[in-house]
């Protein structure tokens, strides 16, 4: 079933690219299953799954979570049966609270201040990322390379795939421009990444305005050629997700 996805195409995730963060967006008819995992998760997949929570919904944050690590932790309250983390990342400041108790629920505060740029987002995680309210003032937006639209392939397959953030750690790029020599009408960028991770990552798209992006994002191991495999479309700000497989 497609799952229609709203994402401002930006290279900013940390724990994708490089430290950084990709936004995406997606409609509220997405299912709780979608951000549910098998496995808890530790604080810091928390905040940085909170993180692109807010990247997802309100796009114009993308370029600000440009930063690439985070100082801080647990915090000693005095308090007998909660525990209290705290964590900063430039201007970003990420406050995580909860019960000591089984199957917790969390409380989360995001906030990122300058002079021309303000959020606040204030939710809870319990198995699922709930907002309980927003302010967002952000001056400006943009999406311009296919680079970015590489990287929020990669974003939406993290952030809504809990079981493939595994496989996500410290990716590095090469490859680019494929186009076959004497087409004209349409263009085709492939990316590999380098070192130890198996992700291949290829776009083609009509040189049109507002042309739809087709993107084919594959996890492969010497033993495994399909071990991920995700298929979908970027136009406008919005990726559709067409097809997904994970093959451990």
């Amino acid at each position: 079933m497609k799952k229609i996805i709203l994402v401002a195409l930006a290279v900013v995730l940390i724990i994708v690219v490089a430290g950084g963060y990709l936004g995406l967006t997606y409609y509220t008819n997405q299912t709780k299953d979608q951000n549910k995992s098998s496995v808890a998760l530790s604080i810091e997949q928390i905040r940085d799954q909170a993180m692109a929570y807010v990247a997802a919904n309100y796009t114009g944050t993308v370029q600000l979570m440009t930063s690439a690590a985070w100082t801080g932790g647990r915090q000693d309250t005095g308090l007998l049966g909660s525990e209290l983390y705290q964590c900063s990342s430039g201007d970003w400041n990420v406050q995580i609270q909860y019960p000591v108790v089984p199957n917790p629920v969390y409380s989360i505060n995001v906030s990122y201040s300058t002079q021309t740029d303000t959020v606040s987002w204030i939710g809870t995680y319990s198995g699922v990322f709930v907002e309980t309210s927003h302010a967002v003032n952000i001056a400006t937006a943009s999406f311009s390379t296919q680079e970015q639209a590489r990287d929020t392939a990669l974003v939406f397959i993290q952030a809504y795939h809990n079981e493939t953030t595994p496989y996500m750690q410290s990716v590095t790029w090469g490859g680019g421009r494929t186009t076959p020599e004497g087409l004209v009408g349409s263009e085709t960028y492939t990316y590999q990444a380098a070192g130890n991770s198996f992700w291949k990552v290829t776009l083609q798209y009509p040189v049109i305005p507002n042309a739809v992006y087709t993107v084919n994002a594959t996890y492969y191991t010497p033993s495994n050629a399909n071990f991920i495999v995700w298929q979908g479309t970027l136009l406008n700000g919005t990726v559709t997700e067409t097809a997904y497989n994970f093959n451990p």
